[in-house]
């Protein structure tokens, strides 16, 4: 997770890279993306989260979207296959 190591106490908090780390770890255990609500949950909080830095100014479009696809990249899916969260 390159995208976080970099934005990782210069631009996120403590309890915003929490999430990442939350969602990553759900997604690295995650079998089946479609039946596991609790790794949805998790990705759409770091949607959610992503949306917020860039409306706040904190991050720019293209490091979010970075970020969006180092964490999908810990999950199940198939290559070109994005999460629809």
């Amino acid at each position: 997770m390159r995208a976080l190591a970099d934005l990782s106490g210069t631009k996120l908090h403590p309890e915003e890279e929490r999430v990442v780390r939350d969602a990553a770890d759900e997604l690295v255990l995650c079998r089946d993306f479609d039946a596991t609500s609790s790794a949805h949950d998790a990705l759409a909080a770091v949607y959610e989260l992503t949306d917020q830095l860039v409306e706040n100014g904190r991050l720019s479009p293209e490091r979010a979207q970075s970020l969006l696809e180092d964490v999908e990249t810990c999950g199940p899916f198939d290559s070109g296959e994005q999460a629809a969260a």
